[in-house]
């Protein structure tokens, strides 16, 4: 099934009263050179060897604490906004997101992506009010594919589990989503 069929089936669900989104790969195609972060990272935190980027996060974290993590963050943003001109716009979504507003599908989204850079498109699509809830990487302390993001979108809606879904674009939003108990969709 293809990602417009996709949208298209959940849509003609009369029992969807949330969505929730990932955002890099799903809303936007954001254009980062993540290697180059990880090395940053790495050599500015003293990291060797091969380690995931949610990895060093929680070790800097853990070894520096808030502000040492704090300098971390500030460094993926300066990445993850470097060249917004490059990131590619889903236009499919847009207008799913269009149908779900008229649906008064509440729509949420629980991203690995700094708030600073989820922000910056949705005010640059002009789409930031369709939104009730963005969780961002650093509104939680357990990442992908841990679902805390998740259940706490779910907690502020109050809208049984069976109603909402998750849409995301990979293995560890797949793993999120089943973790926290919702139908996950991988477009």
């Amino acid at each position: 099934m293809d990602r417009q069929e996709t949208l298209n089936n959940i849509l003609k669900d009369s029992t969807i009263r949330g969505v929730i989104f990932d955002f890099d790969g799903v809303i936007v195609d954001l254009f980062v050179d993540w290697l180059s972060l990880k090395q940053e990272l790495k050599s500015k935190f003293f990291f060797n060897g091969e380690i995931k980027l949610n990895d060093i996060l929680a070790e800097v974290n853990k070894k520096l604490g808030p502000e040492g993590l704090k300098d971390a963050y500030n460094l993926v943003e300066i990445y993850e906004l470097k060249y917004p001109n490059k990131a590619i716009v889903n236009k499919n979504i847009l207008g799913f997101f269009n149908d779900c507003y008229i649906k008064k599908i509440k729509l949420g989204i629980f991203s690995s992506n700094m708030k600073k850079t989820i922000d910056y498109f949705l005010d640059k699509l002009r789409i930031k009010n369709l939104f009730n809830i963005v969780v961002a990487k650093e509104d939680i302390k357990a990442h992908k594919p841990d679902p805390e993001g998740l259940k706490l979108i779910i907690d502020k809606w109050k809208i049984d589990k069976d109603n909402i879904i998750f849409i995301g674009n990979n293995e560890n939003d797949k793993i999120c989503g089943e973790r926290a108990g919702i139908k996950t969709f991988i477009i």
